[in-house]
């Protein structure tokens, strides 16, 4: 127990050491801080513990991955998130030794517009929050074994490895072991029944009080017809999990929330997607039409210069994202250009 609290304490303290190769300037700084905070919370959850090379087996490697993430604010305004991730390289991992089964569901787009439309129609309160370091919470019921991450090798034992208590990001079964975790929290301790008309949407429905739970890994989004029970649920969310409250549901998955109570009225619109999409491709300034696709034209007609496959297939799933999403009127356009 001592040499765990020790090992905890070490992490936190070399976390302020890390230099950050691949930035410089105030990204360094920033860097550093980032790493510090996911250190932190990696010791609190009790990751890992070591143990000597000779005990284990495939040991995997490790790297740090800096992500910054757009949030729209209460206010409209966007404000930008910075994000480290200590993410493992799950490509080393082998089947049956380290893991089994990876498949996790996540909600569909369907059960997402189901959702919204339960939640107009009944005028129910939504709420979202956001699962910190998701991933982490995961129980692994297999011995997977890494190397020391960067910046943070413990100088009494620099040979020894970490042996995983819980998942980290990049295993191939990590997605997995947290929809276990959270899966089981729903249904065991909140009393939540799983949805047979879709993937990961929990409802209750008892003693007068209703809600919904919709859940894409660690995006949640919360409905319920009694306010006092939806900041309950919150509660225990936070008191299960590292959570983030982001009060009224205003964007989910790409998706942004347009609402009026009032009159009963819930939009969705991908306007920012697609703006980006356009100014991705450099086709910001292009000309707006009426039809998605001229009818006369076959996509292997058009001549053009060559384009690289993987771009032009990257545009493609842009695309096709919206027509899942907010705009099934391109679809058949959109098929047209990934069949041809």
């Amino acid at each position: 127990m001592v040499e765990k609290q020790r090992h905890s304490h070490l992490l936190s303290q070399r976390a302020g050491d890390i230099q950050c190769r691949d930035q410089g300037g105030s990204n360094q700084r920033l860097g550093r801080q980032q790493k510090k905070t996911e250190i932190d919370a990696l010791a609190a959850n009790k990751t890992w513990t070591l143990v000597p090379r000779t005990e284990a087996n495939n040991i995997l490697t490790s790297k740090w991955v800096f992500k910054e993430k757009e949030v729209i604010q209460s206010t409209g305004e966007v404000a930008k998130k910075h994000r480290a991730r200590l993410v493992t390289r799950g490509f080393q991992q082998k089947e049956g030794i380290d893991y089994n089964e990876t498949y996790a569901p996540v909600v569909k787009f369907t059960t997402l517009r189901m959702f919204f439309a339960i939640v107009a129609n009944l005028d129910l309160h939504c709420n979202q929050m956001d699962v910190k370091t998701a991933f982490v919470n995961g129980d692994l019921d297999q011995d997977v074994f890494m190397e020391q991450p960067e910046g943070c090798i413990d100088p009494d034992k620099p040979e020894f490895v970490c042996k995983l208590q819980k998942a980290l990001y990049g295993l191939k079964h990590a997605p997995r072991q947290w929809y276990a975790k959270i899966n089981s929290f729903l249904i065991e301790s909140l009393n939540f029944q799983s949805s047979p008309y879709g993937a990961c949407l929990y409802v209750y429905n008892k003693d007068g009080k209703k809600a919904l739970i919709s859940l894409y890994v660690d995006d949640l989004l919360l409905a319920s017809s009694d306010l006092k029970f939806l900041h309950f649920l919150k509660e225990e969310f936070s008191s299960r999990f590292k959570m983030e409250d982001c009060k009224e549901a205003s964007v989910c998955l790409g998706l942004e929330i347009l609402r009026d109570r009032s009159k009963k009225e819930l939009h969705l619109s991908q306007s920012r997607h697609a703006a980006k999409v356009l100014e991705r491709f450099g086709m910001a300034s292009s000309k707006s039409v009426v039809t998605p696709m001229h009818r006369q034209i076959e996509p292997r007609d058009i001549k053009g210069e060559l384009i690289d496959t993987s771009l032009y297939l990257q545009a493609v799933g842009s695309l096709m994202y919206l027509a899942v999403g907010t705009r099934p009127d391109i679809s058949f356009a959109v098929s047209r250009l990934l069949n041809s």
